[in-house]
């Protein structure tokens, strides 16, 4: 089941602001919105009351404004709830193009550290705090071995390197809030790509800004400043996959990637 953003990032927040307390009654708020499973006196009547559930369950959480404390207190999840002054923000399911080009990368990544062991590559969802009240959960990250301190059980700090996939419900927030806010975070290196028009943008921090170093297209190689010698086929990362199932052809409209 897709969700959109409980709120749209670049929406006012509305005028009720309200502590979090005692939710209605939640399977996993941070995995996918929906209820625990409730009694129904029959088979019909259930799917009916957990839509009108799963919209009260969507109108309190949007409602309030989260602390770190209590986003840090939501169930363990596989998907990404960022924190953005005070507000969830939970992304649409990604699609199966947006996790291919994701889990490439990080493959390509992992084998380049094997080699020069420089550090650690994590993925989302793994929250990293940005500053107070700022939490993001990029796609794919990476930790130089000086800055694993950084890394902790439940959260991290500003990688040094990070990358978002592109999709139709993120891609104006990673291309422009986003982009200043590692900037700011002093993440030395963002990479950007596109499922869609099979691109990928590198960014890296001069002097508190990114540079930007190149939009690559297939054909070409993306490099990275930060890590020596570790270059991508931007080709690979969006070579044809095998077609999918009738079911998976035709789901995924509005979702990630």
């Amino acid at each position: 089941m897709a969700i959109a953003p409980l709120r749209r990032e670049d929406t006012p927040a509305p005028s009720q602001t309200t502590p979090p307390g005692t939710p209605p009654k939640l399977r996993d708020a941070r995995s996918n919105g929906r209820l625990a499973s409730t009694p129904s006196p029959t088979p019909h009547a259930r799917p009916r009351r957990e839509r009108s559930l799963g919209r009260a369950v969507l109108a309190w959480l949007d409602s309030v404004t989260w602390t770190e404390k209590a986003y840090f207190a939501l169930p363990e999840s596989n998907h990404i709830v960022e924190l953005v002054d005070g507000r969830l923000v939970i992304p649409d399911m990604p699609t199966i193009h947006h996790q291919r080009v994701v889990r490439d990368f990080a493959f390509r990544l992992h084998d380049w550290n094997a080699e020069h062991k420089a550090g650690e590559v994590l993925f989302s969802a793994y929250p990293i705090r940005l500053k107070p009240g700022l939490i993001r959960e990029p796609d794919v990250m990476f930790y130089l071995n000086e800055h694993r301190s950084r890394m902790q059980v439940q959260r991290g700090g500003p990688p040094d390197l990070v990358v978002e996939v592109l999709s139709p419900s993120t891609r104006r927030i990673d291309q422009g809030a986003k982009l200043a806010q590692y900037a700011e975070a002093r993440v030395t290196e963002y990479w950007l790509m596109d499922p869609d028009q099979h691109w990928v943008e590198v960014h890296a921090l001069e002097n508190g800004r990114y540079q930007h170093l190149g939009r690559f297209s297939p054909g070409e190689e993306a490099t990275s400043r930060l890590l020596p010698g570790f270059t991508v086929a931007v080709a690979d990362l969006f070579s044809p996959s095998p077609s999918l199932g009738e079911a998976g052809a035709h789901s995924g409209n509005g979702q990630r990637g």
